[in-house]
């Protein structure tokens, strides 16, 4: 156990925390999808980042829907600051318990009415105290191949007790460790406006911390894909921006093998087309029982048809991305997102 940090509870509240900005036609299918939990016994806690539509009176809307339903204005400006409004905040019924279990997604998500039975059961099973759940996209076939591999590097670092990726869509922790990490230089990334998710995950390995994947049909969260090339590679660059915070080896590791390579497809047909072609031919070889055993996770079998061309275009995006997240301070719901 690590200095400072609790032993893992018996008993502990559940708590569904999410931050909202400008997602009043989301929000409804959400709200519809957390309503119909098998398990109702938790607190819904959401949280407004300073919206201009009407997102805050559709919420309230639905305050019946639920047993124990929090409606907060954020503290500060920005998602992070949103999310610590909704875990920081101390209710009756969370201090009955002895600590609580919160659960992040987003606005713009839908999950199956298991979602919350089975994270909670996981904690109640394990002795986890990080758990990284799946996301899947909708909306894509094309991007939904990204979205598989970046599952399952999830999932397979996870299992090697190295995790490097996570998705603030789908995480579970206990509030008290939340606490104990604010503040203190194990979370990287106080500058950055982003990255919530992973600087979190960081901290959580930093202190040893047990960090565990939620391998389960019932835990699965969707999320939209991007509307249009724009958001796209908007929200890549904000992807492309916390790297400039990031202290792991591992991670900094990974994402210099992947330059590596996306530009070595880039340059290769230069010179050789024949070597290009053998060599998106192994790749194919290679990666095809990773999308495999991805699209019968997921049940995304028609993104496979896409998979010859995810090859050949995908070095492309990630160079792209690359140098517009470097050179640019991308753009979130109107907002200039900047590191320090």
């Amino acid at each position: 156990m690590a200095v400072g940090f609790s032993a893992h509870p018996d008993r502990f509240a559940v708590r569904v925390v999410v931050a909202f900005r400008d997602e009043e036609p989301n929000l409804h299918g959400l709200l519809m999808a957390l309503s119909r939990q098998t398990c109702s016994d938790f607190e819904l806690v959401l949280v407004d980042d300073h919206s201009s539509d009407n997102g805050w009176t559709l919420a309230r809307q639905f305050a019946s829907s639920f047993r124990h339903f929090i409606l907060l204005r954020s503290a500060g400006v920005g998602k992070k600051a949103a999310l610590l409004t909704g875990i920081s905040f101390v209710s009756p019924y969370s201090q009955s318990f002895s600590d609580t279990l919160i659960m992040t997604t987003d606005a713009d998500c839908l999950m199956s009415g298991g979602w919350v039975e089975a994270v909670s059961r996981s904690f109640r099973s394990f002795d986890t105290r990080l758990l990284l759940g799946p996301v899947r996209l909708r909306g894509s076939s094309f991007l939904s191949l990204e979205w598989m591999s970046l599952q399952a590097v999830t999932r397979l670092t996870a299992w090697l007790r190295v995790p490097v990726l996570c998705n603030g869509a789908n995480m579970a922790f206990f509030r008290s460790d939340f606490m104990c990490l604010q503040g203190s230089s194990d979370i990287p990334g106080a500058r950055c406006a982003s990255g919530d998710d992973v600087f979190l995950l960081q901290g959580f390995r930093r202190r040893g911390l047990s960090v565990a994947y939620l391998d389960s049909p019932q835990g699965v969260v969707d999320t939209l894909a991007p509307c249009g090339l724009a958001s796209f590679f908007r929200q890549r660059f904000r992807w492309v921006r916390k790297v400039r915070d990031f202290h792991d080896p591992i991670s900094l590791l990974m994402a210099f093998f992947v330059f590596c390579l996306c530009l070595l497809m880039v340059v290769l047909p230069l010179f050789s087309l024949r070597c290009y072609v053998w060599t998106i031919l192994l790749l194919l070889l290679v990666e095809l029982p990773l999308f495999f055993s991805q699209a019968r996770r997921f049940n995304q079998w028609g993104s496979l048809l896409w998979l010859p061309v995810w090859q050949v275009l995908y070095p492309f995006y990630v160079l792209i991305s690359l140098v517009g997240g470097w050179a640019s301070a991308p753009l979130w719901k109107g907002r200039v997102l900047r590191n320090g």
